[in-house]
């Protein structure tokens, strides 16, 4: 390995521990918050802002256009250009605004639910500032400047918390979730200009918009096919079987979510700038994907298994009564999302290589396939056939990750098992020996001893199991996200 690649190594570990320090300290505070806010909330407050949810992530997309990842993969860039950028991205965040205020009147009768006009106004805003804030953003990642980043994502995340408890405290219902939305999204993309120093400039360059959107409208697609794909069951549920249902069902995926959604906002602004910089070398690139595909998921798996192991104590000590629901379908939520967060860096190295085209045809196939099945499955078996689209759909998509990664950096089936299969197999038995513990030994007690003994118990299997198959480094291994080239799976990647 040569120097330069163990200096863009030592770059995305400084970048990783800058993010993970402040995402723990984040989380140990924000999550105390969500918690709070959650007991002090209803199933149906969650649900009324999941179907807001369920719509805004489209204009998203028109708002910005990837053009952060434009920015991250582009060299040669002026001062002139990033003003030009920063120009391009506010067109957008304002068509994105003006087509979001047509929709809301439209999104609202087809809910069934007037109330949601006026909040859908309001989330409309955000675009504008969004598409303000995406170039700074793609600078402030290029220049893997994680400290900034990890600062302000700490100071917004906190203060969003805060914001949602207060206004649930006085009363306010969802609309503490839609003023908590507001105010995180406006601060963090003023955040990103200033912190970029890109001039806001008016500065219009025809060419450079075009090669922006050249490379943004492939990538676009994509998120705009992920956005069906992983949307299209909250829009069914939501008016299928309304708000309460949509309540719980969002609240089980976003509980089993938080891991992989936290954990990726650790790894992912650092592995798409740290995979472009080895793109030149393929092996090395190679074998650096498997290690961090190994890293990860030996951190997410048991994080996800877990919260399902421990769903029947979770929900009435942590979430409260009225949440009582929500213990089914937390534990079936978990156990299909260990499917799900299997290839959660394939969509980071594909957009490094510039292959946003690839994202684009996974999109396109799991847009169609999902939710054909969410509706097949739950018009035939109500909300019970939406949870087993999850477990049909899963293995697809993974096959899909397998195809194109064998296609563009010939890796295929047997090394894609071989990074994966240690954690997963550690997961497998901590599973088998959380829920017998608990539904033998733990039954009859407490719920706060059972909820205490099962964490301790499932984090020891698990240790000890990956201690026995990845050997000394595991710790490393999971620390670093397996950025580290003494923990790589498979060295022959031949």
């Amino acid at each position: 390995m040569n120097a330069e690649t163990l200096s863009n190594e030592e770059s995305a570990k400084k970048g990783i521990l800058a993010l993970a320090l402040s995402n723990g300290v984040q989380q140990l505070i924000t999550w105390g918050l969500t918690l709070a806010t959650i007991r002090l909330l209803l199933p149906e407050d969650y649900g009324l802002m999941a179907l807001i949810e369920s719509l805004s992530p489209y204009f998203a997309i028109v708002a910005s256009f990837d053009l952060a990842s434009w920015f991250i993969q582009k060299r040669g860039l002026t001062t002139g250009d990033e003003e030009a950028a920063l120009t391009h991205g506010i067109l957008l965040g304002m068509l994105a605004c003006i087509l979001l205020f047509c929709i809301a009147p439209l999104a609202a009768r087809f809910y069934r639910s007037e109330e949601l006009f006026i909040p859908l106004v309001f989330v409309g805003i955000t675009f504008l500032f969004r598409g303000l804030g995406a170039a700074g953003e793609g600078k402030l990642k290029r220049e893997l400047r994680f400290r900034e980043i990890a600062l302000v994502q700490l100071a917004i995340a906190i203060s969003r918390g805060f914001i949602q408890l207060v206004f649930a405290y006085l009363g306010f219902g969802f609309w503490a979730l839609v003023i908590g939305y507001f105010c995180a999204e406006v601060v963090r993309s003023l955040s990103w200009v200033k912190l970029s120093a890109i001039k806001l400039r008016f500065r219009i360059d025809k060419k450079l918009s075009r090669d922006a959107l050249k490379f943004g409208l492939p990538s676009a697609g994509a998120s705009l096919l992920w956005t069906l794909y992983s949307s299209s069951d909250n829009l069914f549920v939501g008016r299928m079987f309304g708000p309460e249902i949509l309540g719980l069902y969002s609240m089980a995926y976003y509980l089993v979510d938080l891991p992989a959604a936290k954990i990726n906002q650790v790894s992912r602004p650092v592995l798409q700038p740290y995979y472009a910089k080895l793109r030149d070398n393929t092996e090395e690139l190679k074998v650096a994907f498997l290690n961090t595909l190994q890293g990860t998921n030996a951190v997410l798996y048991p994080c996800v298994a877990g919260i399902g192991i421990i769903s029947h104590d979770l929900v009435p000590l942590v979430l409260g009564p009225s949440w009582k629901g929500l213990e089914l379908p937390l534990l079936i939520m978990s156990l299909s999302s260990i499917i799900r967060i299997t290839g959660v860096n394939v969509s980071p190295l594909l957009l490094s290589l510039g292959l946003s085209r690839y994202a684009f045809y996974t999109g396109l196939l799991s847009a169609i396939l999902f939710p054909i099945l969410v509706v097949a499955l739950g018009t035939t078996f109500g909300i019970s056939g939406v949870y087993a689209s999850w477990f049909v759909f899963q293995p697809l998509r993974i096959a899909m990750d397998i195809f194109f990664l064998r296609k563009c950096m010939n890796i295929g089936t047997k090394l894609f098992l071989w990074a994966i299969w240690k954690p997963l197999f550690a997961t497998l038995v901590m599973t088998g020996a959380g829920l017998s513990l608990n539904l033998f030994l733990f039954s009859d007690w407490d719920d706060h001893w059972s909820f205490l003994c099962t964490i301790i118990a499932c984090i020891t299997v698990y240790s000890t199991v990956l201690r026995l198959t990845i050997g000394k480094n595991f710790l490393q291994t999971c620390i670093s996200f397996g950025l580290s080239s003494s923990t790589a799976p498979e060295q022959n990647t031949n």
